[in-house]
C-alpha cells in the first residue's frame, strides 16, 4: 500500500491508500471534525455512518461522512467550519436515474445478507444485494481498509456472485413492497423493483450518556475498532474500554493486538454473571475455545467489574475519564475512550414497510417471514445474536424468500441452538441503561445539543411528541438513531416513528426523483 497526498484545512498531509478520511484526519492529530449547533467540538462516535458526527467537507461536498469515505490522491478536506456546498467542476449532480429489478432484493451485505444472497441465488432467483458500505462483511467482518477484507466475507460474496447475485453500493432512502429507492455515493438515484425483500440491516451501538461523552476521542467501542480498521493509528495510544455487552472484550482484544495501551476495562457486568456462562460454554467446544483465546489475549489488562463510566474531561478532546467501581472513583489518563452499551437492531426500514416490531427487533416466524407478505428479515435485525446466528438465519431467509421452504427448514434446529446461546450471552454481559450518571446539562441529542434537563420533564410515552416539537430532539442528521434508544430506555418514549427519507438526502436528489416520476405519469 502506498501513500496519497491530501489537503486538510489548507495544509498538505499524507495518508495510506485504502484508509478512510476519518482515519487520515485523526492520524494528523485533528480530533474535532465539526462544531455542534452550540459551538462544541465533535468527532467520530459510531465509526459506521450512523451518527453523522464525523461529517466534513470533501472536494466541495458538504456533510460527507468521513468514516465511510476512502481517501483519494489530491482530495481536499475541510473540517470546521464546514464550507457551504459548491459543486466542483465535472461533478454531475443530475446523472440519470438507474433502474434495476430482481426476484429477491437483500438489503445489507453483512454475514446474514451474504448468506441470504447465496441461498437465494443458488435457488435460481435473480438476486440483488444493496449495501451502503463499499465492501461487504457488515460491521462484524468490516474490511480492514489497509490489510484488506476478511477471508470469510470475501469467500461468501464470491460464492454468491458465482451463483448469480449482483451487489450494488448505495444507501436505501425509502421502500415500499414494490420498489426500493436508494442513492449512489455520487448522489445518483437508484430505483429497484422486486417481488421479495430480505432485510439484513444489522445492528448499531447504543450508549448511556454521561458528562463529557460528546468530547472528541470518546468513541463507540465498535466505532473505535472500525476506525482502526479504516487506518487509524492506535499503537501506543492509551485507551479505556468501558460499558457492557460481549462486544467490549472483543474490541479490547483487537485494540491490544494493534498495539493500543489498554489502561483497563470497566465492565458493566458482574464477575458472577460472567462465570455463570461457563456451563453453557462447556456444551459448545468451539465457543469455549474462542472465549479462552479472548481471555488469554487480555491477560494482564486491569479489569473492574460492576463498573460505570461517570465522566470524561479535557479542554478540547478527552484527556481523562473517571469510572466508579469497588465503591470508589478512579480517574485515568486516556487518549481514547471506547465506550458502548451493547447493540440495538436497525429496524427503520422494516418499520417503514409496516413490519411488526417486538422488543426493538423485527418480529418473524420460523422461516423468518415478517408480518408483511414478501418481506423476510435475518440476523441482528431480528435480535442481537452474533455472527453464527446471523449466518444460519440468512441461509433460512434466503431459501424461504426463493420459495425453497424445504431447504430452509433443514437449518431450523441449528438456528434455535444458536439463539439459545446468544440469549445466554446477553444475560451474562448486558445491563439495562439508566440515568444514574446524568447531570441536567448532559447532552442527550447530539445532533441538536438537547440536554437531559430539557427532556426529563417530558417523561412517559405521551411526552415523545411534545418533547420533539419543543426541543428538536431526534430531528438532526442521525434521525434519532443515537438518541432514540436512549430516550426509550430513560423516558419511555416509543422509538417507532419512521418517515422517508431514511437517510439524509439532498434536496437536489429528491427534486430530481420527483421530476422523473412526473415524466412517467
Amino acid at each position: 500500500m502506498g501513500d496519497v497526498l491530501l489537503t486538510l484545512d489548507g495544509r498538505q498531509i499524507h495518508a495510506q491508500t485504502g484508509a478512510t478520511v476519518a482515519a487520515a484526519i485523526m492520524n494528523n492529530e485533528v480530533m474535532t471534525f465539526r462544531q455542534s449547533i452550540t459551538g462544541d467540538g465533535r468527532g467520530p462516535l459510531c465509526g459506521m455512518g450512523t451518527c453523522w458526527e464525523c461529517r466534513v467537507t470533501v472536494d466541495g461536498r458538504a456533510h460527507v461522512r468521513a468514516c465511510m469515505e476512502p481517501v483519494r490522491d489530491g482530495m481536499e478536506i475541510q473540517t470546521v467550519p464546514a464550507a457551504w456546498y459548491h459543486p466542483p467542476k465535472g461533478w454531475d449532480r443530475c446523472g440519470s436515474r438507474e433502474e434495476l429489478s430482481a426476484d429477491v432484493v437483500v438489503v445489507g451485505a453483512g454475514p446474514a445478507g451474504l448468506a441470504a444472497a447465496l441461498a437465494a441465488a443458488m435457488s435460481g432467483s435473480k438476486t440483488l444485494v444493496i449495501d451502503e458500505n463499499p465492501t461487504s462483511g457488515g460491521q462484524i467482518w468490516r474490511a480492514d481498509r489497509v490489510a484488506g477484507p476478511t477471508r470469510r466475507a470475501t469467500a461468501l460474496r464470491q460464492a454468491a456472485e458465482d451463483a448469480g447475485a449482483r451487489f450494488v453500493h448505495a444507501s436505501v432512502t425509502e421502500a415500499t413492497l414494490d420498489e426500493i429507492v436508494a442513492v449512489r455515493p455520487d448522489t445518483r438515484p437508484l430505483q429497484i423493483r422486486s417481488t421479495t425483500i430480505v432485510l439484513a440491516t444489522g445492528a448499531r451501538e447504543t450508549w448511556s450518556p454521561f458528562p463529557g461523552w460528546t468530547l472528541p476521542g470518546v468513541v463507540g467501542a465498535g466505532g473505535l475498532q472500525a476506525l482502526v480498521k479504516g487506518g487509524l493509528h492506535i499503537r501506543g495510544r492509551r485507551v479505556l474500554v468501558a460499558g457492557h455487552g460481549p462486544l467490549l472484550l472483543a474490541v479490547a482484544a483487537y485494540l491490544r493486538r494493534r498495539g493500543a495501551d489498554l489502561v483497563g476495562i470497566a465492565a458493566g457486568w458482574s464477575r458472577g454473571r460472567e462465570r455463570a456462562l461457563l456451563p453453557r460454554l462447556l456444551t459448545r467446544p468451539s465457543k469455549l475455545r474462542q472465549a479462552a483465546s479472548l481471555l488469554s489475549s487480555l491477560r494482564g489488562v486491569r479489569r473492574w467489574y460492576d463498573a460505570r463510566l461517570i465522566s470524561a474531561s479535557g479542554p478540547d478532546q478527552v484527556r481523562t475519564a473517571t469510572i466508579r467501581a469497588d465503591g470508589s472513583d478512579h480517574t485515568l489518563d486516556v487518549d481514547y475512550v471506547a465506550y458502548g452499551c451493547h447493540l440495538v437492531p436497525q429496524t427503520e426500514l422494516a418499520r417503514g414497510l409496516g413490519c411488526h416490531i417486538d422488543r426493538s427487533a423485527v418480529l418473524v416466524n420460523d422461516l423468518l417471514q415478517t408480518s408483511v407478505d414478501g418481506v423476510f428479515s435475518a440476523g441482528e435485525a431480528t435480535g442481537i445474536g452474533g455472527v453464527d446466528l446471523a449466518l444460519v438465519e440468512g441461509t433460512i431467509a434466503g431459501y424461504a424468500a426463493a420459495g425453497r421452504h424445504d431447504q430452509a427448514r433443514r437449518h431450523l434446529r441449528r438456528q434455535r441452538r444458536e439463539r439459545r446461546f446468544a440469549d445466554a450471552v446477553t444475560r451474562a454481559f448486558v445491563e439495562p441503561m439508566g440515568p444514574e450518571s446524568l447531570h441536567g446539562d448532559t447532552v442527550i441529542c447530539r445532533c441538536e445539543d438537547v440536554s437531559w434537563r430539557s427532556l426529563s420533564c417530558f417523561e412517559g410515552a405521551n411526552g415523545a411528541r411534545d418533547g420533539k416539537l419543543a426541543t428538536r430532539c431526534g430531528m438532526g442528521p442521525c434521525q434519532g438513531r443515537v438518541c432514540g434508544p436512549i430516550n426509550q430506555a430513560m423516558l419511555g418514549w416509543a422509538h417507532d416513528r419512521v418517515r422517508p427519507p431514511l437517510q439524509p438526502t439532498s434536496v437536489e436528489t429528491l427534486v430530481q426523483r420527483g421530476a422523473r416520476e412526473n415524466e412517467h405519469d
